[in-house]
């Protein structure tokens, strides 16, 4: 709500020479949820200056209002369920939508090779997870970025 807000992001883009397109401003739910048309006004500054605007899922009514770029579908919906084929259809759909919806699918949690496989068959191919590799320093990711063990 800081309405200083886009300029520092600016003057931080210009200070080290990232491309608007690769920076995305995450949102979180209670400000949508608090502050409906302030966010949309927020995002419509932020896409005027190329930046994409990301948020978790929780509410259907806030894809249908807010012009997201980037949906974190949470670790939960990867988790063990009573019902997995159920699960998988949920996961499913939530990514159906998002790419009816032009819009880019980031999968939080994935830990398991069966994470990995349901997100395939979904086409999801952004994930955060430890399956890939556990958070590191900026040294370490270097390293295994050059060995090729993570793409």
């Amino acid at each position: 709500m800081d309405s200083d807000f886009l300029s520092k992001i600016v003057k931080k883009q210009c200070e080290y020479g990232v491309p608007a397109h690769l920076i995305e401003i995450e949102l979180t739910e209670s400000a949508i949820f608090d502050n409906i048309d302030t966010i949309y006004a927020f995002t419509r500054k932020m896409h005027a200056n190329g930046f994409a605007i990301g948020s978790g899922y929780s509410s259907l009514n806030m894809l249908k209002d807010i012009p997201i770029d980037v949906l974190k579908i949470d670790k939960g919906f990867l988790s063990e369920a009573a019902d997995n084929n159920r699960r998988n259809i949920i996961f499913s759909s939530i990514a159906d939508m998002a790419r009816k919806l032009n819009i880019k699918v980031v999968v939080e949690g994935v830990e398991h090779l069966e994470n990995v496989r349901l997100m395939k068959e979904c086409g999801c191919s952004i994930a955060q997870g430890y399956y890939f590799a556990k958070p590191m320093d900026e040294e370490s990711f270097r390293n295994v970025f050059k060995e090729g063990r993570i793409c």
